[in-house]
This record gives structure tokens, C-alpha cells and sequence, in this order.
């Protein structure tokens, strides 16, 4: 009996501090205009007020516009998106990025000019 506590104390004792370590994943999320979309090297640069950001693109990334899945090759320079991502080791990984569509003016909301 003795011998099963001091095992089981012993296994608690290893893995008590890699759970304690192990690391918290912190959604955040960014909205710009994108600067540059590079498919092969899994890389999407947005400009985010004045600064240009980059992330990483991986399998598990997730491409939508509303409600629409789309593709990462379908993301195209000047798309407004809100990326949503994680940062590992110093890397911004994605998790998922909506692209915006573009406001529609409405010719309802255009009055012409009356002279």
C-alpha cells in the first residue's frame, strides 16, 4: 500500500508542474485592410490603423464571409477582414478570418441634385 501511495504521489509530483505551465491561448482579434495574401508561404500581412501585422495562415484557419465558408486563395489585396488569432512562441496564428463585404451605396440614399 505504502509502495501505490509513494507512486502515485510520485507521478502527481511530475505532471502537477506542467499543468501549472502549460499555456493559457488568449483569443485576440484584429480589423484592417489587407497588405499582402501569400498562400504558399501561409502568410496574410493586414494594415491595422497605421501598422502593418502579420499572420500566420494554418491548416485549421478558417476563411468565411458571413456565413459563407470560403478559401484562403479567395482572400484578395484590399479585402477589409477581422482576423481572429492566438499568439505562440512569438507567431500570430490564425484561427479565423472573415472577410468583409464592401458597404453598398443605395441609389435610394443618393438624392440628385435639383437646380
Amino acid at each position: 500500500m505504502k509502495i501505490l501511495m509513494a507512486t502515485v504521489l510520485s507521478v502527481l509530483l511530475f505532471f502537477i508542474p506542467a499543468v501549472l505551465s502549460a499555456e493559457r491561448i488568449i483569443i485576440k482579434h484584429a480589423i484592417g485592410e489587407v497588405l499582402a495574401i501569400d498562400v504558399a508561404a501561409k502568410s496574410l500581412t493586414i494594415k491595422k490603423k497605421s501598422i502593418s501585422v502579420e499572420f500566420f495562415i494554418d491548416e485549421a484557419t478558417i476563411v468565411r464571409t458571413g456565413k459563407e465558408k470560403k478559401n484562403v486563395s479567395d482572400i484578395k489585396i484590399r479585402d477589409s477582414v477581422v482576423v481572429k488569432y492566438f499568439v505562440r512562441e512569438g507567431t500570430k496564428i490564425t484561427k479565423t478570418i472573415e472577410i468583409k463585404q464592401p458597404r453598398q451605396i443605395s441609389l435610394a440614399a443618393v438624392k440628385p441634385d435639383k437646380k
